[in-house]
């Protein structure tokens, strides 16, 4: 389980279909190859993917009261890269946007599909 704290309690942060649907909705793209990315998310991002995820379960929350949970947090001693770290660690853990490492490892030594496993001609 991934938790942040802020807005004064532990959140959880969990990707299951609807949050990645939300998440896509509110950040305007493909929320996977946001997470492929090889370079770091914009402060609207966070903002935009944890509000996707935690308002639905408090449908009251806003944009702007997340956005001044991520200003706060960033300002009293955490860092938008543990904001980032965190988001792309319950991403993985979901199994739904990425496969998990050791996942892709396995795949490493999995047959192309349609190959017989002892190669020999089908």
């Amino acid at each position: 389980m991934v938790t942040l704290e802020m807005g004064g309690a532990p959140r959880e942060i969990r990707f299951d279909f609807d949050a990645v649907e939300a998440a896509e909705a509110a950040i305007g793209q493909p929320f996977r190859g946001l997470i492929l990315q090889q370079r770091g998310l914009t402060i609207d991002q966070i903002v935009r993917i944890l509000w996707a995820v935690w308002s639905r379960q408090d449908k009251t929350l806003t944009l702007g009261k997340v956005r001044a949970w991520v200003k706060q947090f960033a300002t009293a001693g955490g860092t938008l890269l543990q904001a980032e770290t965190a988001i792309l660690d319950a991403a993985i853990e979901s199994e739904l946007v990425l496969p998990k490492a050791d996942a892709i490892t396995e795949d490493a030594d999995r047959p192309p599909m349609g190959s017989p496993r002892d190669g020999s001609p089908s």
